[in-house]
């Protein structure tokens, strides 16, 4: 189903639109730094944590696609499963503070996601593992910050 999904967004690609999708996929990287830059005048904390855990998601996902070894679909001489890009971008969309802003977060990470197949840098189930992967972070951060923070209450 991968490749049939990856060869329908692939004959349906405008090359026009290439450039744009490049600059959504690589505003991963714009995005790190300004969440981090945001959460250091809000909490300290969570920012430096944010460093730390988009750092360890590097090595987790390098080692995920070290051990699948999938090729990406264009061929090129990297690893496709999972897609980090997509990883952070939901690590991100989740783990931002700001309610208000989450659900545009949730939408650019997606295009981030379907920007990586546009480009075909990585297949459908690469983005979903992705997806899932970044959420699956975000949640669990929160929930560990949030009993680290009951804890800290309860005991004074």
């Amino acid at each position: 189903i991968d490749h049939r999904l990856i060869n329908l967004v692939q004959a349906v690609r405008i090359p026009q639109l290439d450039f744009l999708f490049e600059i959504i996929s690589f505003s991963v990287i714009l995005a790190i730094v300004l969440g981090t830059a945001y959460l250091w005048k809000k909490n300290k904390l969570k920012s430096k944590i944010l460093v730390i855990i988009t750092s360890l998601t590097y090595v987790l996902v390098t080692a995920i696609k070290l051990i699948i070894g999938r090729w990406r679909p264009d061929m090129s001489e990297a690893l496709s499963f999972p897609s980090l890009h997509t990883t952070i971008a939901f690590i991100l969309a989740f783990y931002y503070p700001n309610k208000k802003c989450r659900c545009l977060l949730i939408i650019w990470a997606c295009l981030v996601g379907f920007s990586r197949v546009w480009l075909n840098q990585h297949y459908f189930s690469d983005v979903l593992a992705g997806a899932m992967i970044g959420t699956a972070i975000a949640y669990a951060l929160k929930i560990k910050y949030l009993k680290n923070k009951i804890n800290k209450i309860a005991s004074q």
